[in-house]
């Protein structure tokens, strides 16, 4: 897989389209705001431990 968030087991939602997308969504807003507060904090935590801040100084010296 080339998805950089394979590992996220929770809270990981695959869709195929966009019926599935609005489905999912649906979904999520029936969930109460500590459940959704859970998962958006797992979710940060994970992506903090798996991606480094951009470093602007690198990406510039590139595009000179």
């Amino acid at each position: 897989t080339i998805d950089p968030l394979y590992e996220m087991d929770d809270w990981r939602i695959i869709v195929q389209n966009v019926e599935g997308f609005v489905k999912e969504i649906d979904n999520t807003s029936n969930l109460e705001q500590k459940e959704i507060e859970k998962h958006v904090n797992f979710s940060r935590l994970f992506c903090e431990k798996q991606f480094a801040s951009i470093n602007t100084d690198a990406l510039e010296a590139l595009l000179i």
